[in-house]
């Protein structure tokens, strides 16, 4: 019986030690400035995001379109270094998977940006400011191409 219970105890922590963790929320400091439109996700200190990772966005504020950014420790927040793909039209769940077709080193920052004219990008007269509620570290779902 002692036999049994302990290989019992023993699969149990074997499962529970294997199973992929769905989502980890970055750990960051968020901030919005409805002036520009625009929700981030400051990292302290930097970290490195690999070719292939997907990041969860949960995007709050009235935009219905959006830019991604990724800002490495010394790019300019002013210019439009770092934008990834195109403007996205949001769900209506406002949750946004992005897997990053190449490494990002030292990260400082995530961010979105709503608005008409974010870094001079037309996402439509009547859009409104983002504000970035989350970001998580998810497996890539199958629908979200590299």
């Amino acid at each position: 019986m002692k036999c049994i219970v302990f290989l019992l105890i023993a699969f149990i922590i074997t499962i529970a030690t294997h199973v992929p963790v769905s989502a980890q929320p970055l750990e960051c400091t968020y901030s919005s400035s409805d002036q520009w439109g625009s929700g981030w996700c400051d990292l302290f200190p930097p970290m490195n995001l690999a070719e292939g990772v997907c990041l969860d966005l949960k995007i709050g504020g009235s935009a219905n379109m959006i830019l991604i950014r990724v800002l490495r420790e010394g790019e300019d927040p002013n210019q439009s270094v770092g934008l990834i793909g195109e403007p996205i039209k949001l769900p209506d769940d406002r949750e946004v998977t992005v897997n990053l077709r190449k490494t990002y080193s030292n990260v400082v920052q995530i961010s979105v940006h709503g608005g008409p004219n974010p870094f001079r990008i037309s996402l439509g007269s009547n859009n409104g400011p983002a504000k970035l509620q989350l970001v998580e570290h998810v497996n890539c779902p199958s629908s979200v191409s590299p």
